[in-house]
């Protein structure tokens, strides 16, 4: 890992927000300050991102400039906005997410690429810097519809862009950025419902099993998507209480922002807009809020709809370009559907703790804001229907915000009640110790973990993404069809093409892919059709994949010439194909 390219991302994602902060604000450490300035600056070089990845004109330095100085024009505007009642910072507020940031950065010497990064969004984000654009249709890539909402990819080509380089370390800053102002919002406004509550908001996090710790120190759109939805429930609460439009401004960025993250964003925000059309008596105002906000998401919108004849309401009800369907509004995205015990159960599994909150919900069911984040709960555990405990628990990942709070107010309470009399001057250094123990306890679970992990097999690929590279004819993307392998596709600089993929369809023309066929002429002439450089097959059996195999074929092309077998080591093979 490289410290200097890591420091390097931070001061790229953090430029906007602090030029903002110092014109507007002076630097002052207020929290409703930053927020602001974090989210503006955001929003602005988004919006740029967005709109010069559109029309092709990508380049990291040209966007950041531009970016910069229009930060430095809204922060002369920002000057003569009053912020009401912005109290100082506390400074276990910076204490803790620093702390916090600090001990992810630590575990990130152990963490690995998820999956999603290598066969997604680190390849995109090599695509968009490479195209100089955001490509509606590439068949270069995983996907031939790039549909996903940008912020995190085009986030990771604007890093790549400015070093001049496709090396990872430097996104490892974009789980560091984000991380941090989540701790940072989760523990100031845990403080407005006591001193000790922040302690246990983290502590909530830490989890028996630290599956906040592990998820966040990679680079997934999961992680600003949780900043931007605490943001949202944060000023979607303070509006709710205050009236103040400066508040509804904010949660309208925020939810912007979630939207342009993923989208499930979309989802959070049409529910929110229901809610504050029903609760609030300034509708217009709330219309007028969104609707200038949502300019950025819009731009993204037309751009679908000119592509793919994409709506709104396609995204809320679970269509996927890539594949041509869509389920109905607020319906199954494809998989199995699960009940909410079954929800509850999986994202507790994790993050036990955060029961607690369940407990806050429950007792405060009347108040309307507890009720909203309840139904939005439900309505969404219905609206997913996710079957595995990994992905209940990681399409959840934007609620463990909400919920960490309810939590450590719960917590806190049960906490005052239960300590002596005698003790209850020092509750606060109390709480810290059970903190530092949570701590010790996470980093105890998960230093073996990444110690044994082969880093999803990247160490075992090393050899073969050295013989692809020195066997590389040109600089385009090698084809290779075979098993899941997303280490070939980020470190290989390939292309990987199976049967069920988008790319497979298209190239081949919608050819059904028989896997049991026992004629070699069968499977070269579909390889010739779609133009595949290599056949990959890895050590892994047919029992440890289950939903697909590809042993019967390469059974037939072991005895046919046209493939040449061209590296063969620890179980890891390539086929060459002879289109003589």
């Amino acid at each position: 890992m490289s410290f200097l390219s890591i420091i390097l991302g931070l001061i790229i994602l953090s430029l906007n927000p602090a030029i903002i902060h110092s014109i507007a604000f002076n630097g002052k450490l207020r929290f409703t300050k930053i927020l602001t300035s974090v989210l503006i600056g955001e929003y602005i070089l988004t919006f740029y991102l967005i709109l010069l990845g559109i029309v092709g004109l990508f380049r990291g330095y040209l966007i950041l400039t531009i970016a910069i100085v229009t930060s430095a024009i809204i922060g002369i505007l920002l000057r003569r906005i009053y912020i009401k009642n912005d109290e100082e910072l506390p400074s276990q507020t910076l204490i803790l997410s620093l702390l916090f940031v600090l001990f992810l950065g630590i575990i990130q010497h152990y963490t690995y690429p998820s999956v999603i990064s290598l066969f997604a969004d680190f390849p995109w984000a090599r695509l968009v810097v490479r195209e100089g654009g955001i490509p509606a249709f590439h068949l270069e890539n995983e996907y031939y519809r790039l549909y996903k909402p940008p912020l995190l990819y085009s986030h990771i080509a604007l890093l790549f862009s400015v070093q001049n380089s496709f090396s990872i370390d430097i996104t490892k800053a974009i789980p560091l950025f984000y991380t941090f102002f989540t701790i940072f919002t989760l523990v100031k406004w845990g403080r407005d419902f006591g001193k000790s509550v922040p302690y246990f908001i983290i502590l909530a996090l830490f989890g028996w099993w630290p599956r906040f710790l592990v998820d966040n120190t990679r680079s997934t759109e999961e992680i600003p998507l949780l900043f931007f939805t605490t943001c949202s429930f944060y000023f979607f609460s303070y509006y709710l209480k205050t009236k103040r439009r400066e508040n509804l401004f904010l949660l309208a960025i925020s939810l912007t922002l979630a939207m342009s993250s993923d989208i499930v964003g979309y989802y959070i925000s049409f529910m929110l807009l229901f809610a504050l059309l029903y609760k609030s008596g300034e509708k217009l105002n709330v219309i007028k809020y969104y609707a200038s906000a949502h300019i950025l998401i819009l731009i993204w919108v037309l751009r679908n709809y000119y592509y793919y004849r994409l709506t709104p309401i396609s995204y809320i009800g679970g269509f996927n370009p890539s594949v041509g369907k869509i389920s109905g509004l607020f319906a199954s995205s494809g998989f199995v559907n699960v009940t909410l015990p079954i929800a509850i159960k999986s994202i507790f599994v994790s993050y036990p703790l955060l029961l607690f909150s369940f407990v806050y919900i429950l007792r405060n069911i009347k108040k309307f804001e507890q009720l909203v984040i309840l139904l939005l709960f439900v309505s969404y555990t219905y609206y997913m229907g996710l079957s595995s405990l990994d992905e209940i628990t990681r399409y959840y990942h934007h609620f463990i915000g909400i919920f960490a709070l309810y939590a450590g107010i719960e917590l806190s309470i049960l906490y005052d009640s239960i300590l002596l009399q005698p003790l209850k001057k020092n509750k606060n250094k109390i709480a810290i110790i059970l903190l530092l123990f949570g701590a010790t306890y996470s980093f105890g679970k998960i230093y073996p973990l990444y110690s044994t992990w082969d880093k999803y097999e990247i160490n075992a690929h090393q050899d073969v993404i050295k013989f692809l590279d020195e066997h590389r004819e040109d600089k385009q993307p090698i084809r290779i069809f075979g098993e899941f392998a997303p280490a070939l596709n980020w470190y290989g600089d390939a292309v990987r093409v199976y049967p069920e993929s988008p790319i497979f369809r298209v190239l081949s023309n919608n050819t059904k892919f028989e896997y049991n066929k026992n004629d070699s002429e069968y499977y070269y002439q579909i390889f010739k059709k779609i133009n595949v450089d290599y056949i990959y097959d890895g050590p892994t059996t047919c029992e440890e994949i289950k939903w697909y195999c590809f042993d019967p074929l390469i059974k037939v092309i072991e005895e046919d010439k046209r493939f040449k077998l061209v590296y063969n080591k620890s179980g890891y093979r390539l086929w060459k194909l002879d289109y003589t």
